[in-house]
């Protein structure tokens, strides 16, 4: 028979590394040598149930193929209760992508050298939700990063609402 060029079979997450899987087929048990990484976001990767939904072919890798000779019973067994991506993940990815920072934002930040005190802070650099933050004032020509959600930046005007010092530029 000939498969459609793109077939597809169900694997399970080993590890996690942020957005990569570390994943193994579903059929090699605990045979870890042929365990791949792939990133979740990809458009390659769905939940289980998708191919149903899809009309698309489960095929089993070639590898392992004749271990079993009854696959749909088999992958019923396995996949009773079994845990999947949610059906909006890839949209609730790429939400949490957005970052409400851009290159040249002002922000207040914790002094690193006073921590009871603010200073106002440019973002330099966003990546992967983390920013890359110089002083304003230009002393030292500090920079540093942190996370995007991290406590210690705000907007500009935050420090004088909840009365904290703020050094001035």
């Amino acid at each position: 028979a000939i498969l459609p060029s793109r077939v597809f079979w169900i694997a399970t997450v080993v590890k996690l590394a942020g957005y990569l899987a570390l994943l193994r087929y579903e059929g090699f048990e605990n045979d870890g040598s042929h365990d791949f990484w792939c990133n979740l976001g990809t458009v390659a990767v769905h939940p289980v149930g998708w191919c149903a939904v899809n009309s698309k072919i489960l095929v089993p890798p070639q590898s392992i193929h004749a271990k079993y000779s009854d696959w749909r019973g088999y992958l019923m067994k396995k996949l009773v209760g079994a845990k999947t991506l949610p059906v909006d993940f890839h949209i609730k990815m790429v939400e949490s992508m957005k970052y409400p920072f851009r290159q040249g934002m002002r922000l207040e930040v914790v002094d690193k050298s006073h921590i009871s005190r603010m200073r106002l802070a440019v973002v330099d650099t966003v990546i992967g939700g983390r920013v890359r933050l110089l002083y304003e004032d230009g002393e030292n020509d500090e920079d540093f990063w942190c996370h995007m959600w991290s406590p210690l930046i705000h907007a500009v005007g935050w420090a004088k609402r909840v009365g904290h010092p703020i050094k001035k530029s």
